[in-house]
């Protein structure tokens, strides 16, 4: 991270926040940009003010004097300028209101540099100003033909972490800049990317599974004053301390972390019985070009290994899932998850390791689906898992819930089976 905008008062942001967000840029050597909007909090600027300039040069005025002021009284400055919402679009070709909001720079903070849309009026009024101008564009929203931002209400104009395809648009843009001489290429040894979550923890973002694990190690070889626990999951190792001041001091540490290489201790092989009739086996079929029997073909025949447990307690993750069913995720994440499901979900299948958060509806049917009851080993010896094709004999078996009780799984995963319990060995 090299630079954080700040909200300066008028759509965000009150002066607490903006003197510690300038108190801990100063610390990490972060660069401080004012974001400045219309006087709008209800709207959070994203509404267009038909304001009269001279009100709108005061009000920007003001927010870039008051971030100024809070910025050097904790050691650094304000090093640019973004309008924020409705105004950055404004000024993109509102004349009138372009020229205020510069003439609010040159007086507040003369010299920095301003950011904008390339070939907004505000830009080259700026540049005529003597400012620098900056041009920008956002990997996560979508543009008009004219090169001006789609509305935020339209269905199209953003992409998030749940959009699907968002991780390979992230990498193609990443590509693209990476063609263009715009960015670096990935180092093994570029400083290991930091994110905070809440007061005590921090995550760190992995390129992948590989590297999650030897982060994950990293971090255990380090022994952090202050650690409490480090969990990886898929792409990110969080790392959790008895304190914020233990988190603090030891995030130079984590940032320059060298991963560490290792070999996995396997654990024991656990076989578990799945009854291959869930609701979305038809989809992952079309998905892969399969039939039926040979998606359960394909998925009996792969030893997979518990990468990361999460969603749901117990819930495991399993690598090593064969290669032709891989398969997207649903677009709409379900809500529940019943005991014993397992399922789909880009290069990962999931199997439940112990009873999940939801209880079956019926306890008194004996074709009402039980939990599993494999534990999961630490990481130090993880179990392996392989699903064999359950038969069913007996009318009353215990190899899922009649359809009328089958619910699937929740999260966007893909459903394709349930998982027995047999109650005399207590095991899957």
């Amino acid at each position: 991270m090299s630079s954080a905008n700040v909200a300066c008062g008028a759509h965000a942001g009150d002066p607490t926040h903006m003197r510690r967000v300038c108190r801990r840029a100063a610390e990490r050597g972060v660069a401080v940009g004012a974001q400045v909007s219309y006087p709008d909090l209800l709207g959070f600027g994203r509404r267009f003010v038909d304001i009269d300039p001279a009100e709108l040069e005061d009000s920007v005025l003001y927010q870039l004097s008051a971030l100024q002021g809070v910025a050097r009284a904790e050691g650094t400055q304000v090093r640019y300028v973004t309008p924020h919402g409705a105004l950055y679009n404004a000024v993109a070709t509102h004349v009138a209101q372009a020229a205020a909001v510069v003439a609010a720079v040159v007086a507040g903070t003369p010299g920095t540099a301003v950011l904008g849309l390339p070939g907004a009026v505000w830009l080259e009024q700026a540049e005529a100003a003597g400012l620098r101008p900056v041009h920008e564009v956002f990997a996560d929203r979508a543009y008009t033909a004219h090169g001006t931002l789609v509305p935020r209400d339209d269905p199209s104009a953003l992409v998030h972490g749940d959009t699907p395809g968002a991780v390979d648009i992230a990498r193609r843009v990443r590509d693209s800049l990476v063609d263009a001489g715009c960015a670096s290429p990935p180092s093994p040894d570029a400083m290991t990317t930091l994110l905070p979550y809440g007061r005590r923890a921090t995550l760190l973002e992995a390129a992948d599974d590989t590297q999650t694990l030897a982060l994950h190690r990293a971090v255990v070889a380090a022994a952090l004053p202050g650690l409490v626990e480090a969990v990886p999951a898929a792409r990110t190792v969080l790392v959790t301390f008895v304190d914020e001041a233990s988190r603090a001091a030891a995030q130079e540490r984590l940032r320059t972390l060298v991963p560490v290489d290792g070999d996995e201790v396997a654990g024991r092989l656990v076989e578990v019985p799945t009854r291959y009739d869930g609701p979305d086996l038809d989809d992952v079929a079309r998905l892969t070009g399969l039939s039926r029997a040979q998606v359960v073909t394909a998925h009996t025949g792969a030893e997979c290994t518990v990468g990361f447990v999460g969603f749901a307690p117990g819930f495991a993750y399993l690598r090593g899932v064969d290669e032709r069913l891989h398969v997207p995720r649903r677009d709409e994440a379900r809500t529940a998850v019943p005991p014993g499901a397992v399922a789909l979900a880009g290069g990962l299948t999931a199997v439940p390791c112990r009873s999940p958060r939801r209880a079956s509806r019926s306890s008194s049917s004996p074709t009402t689906p039980r939990p599993a009851a494999t534990r999961c080993a630490p990481w130090s010896s993880r179990p392996r898992c392989r699903c064999s094709r359950s038969s069913c004999p007996a009318r009353a078996c215990v190899c899922g819930p009649p359809a009328a009780d089958r619910s699937p799984p929740a999260g966007p995963e893909l459903a394709i089976g349930w998982v027995p319990r047999d109650d005399a060995k207590g095991e899957p």
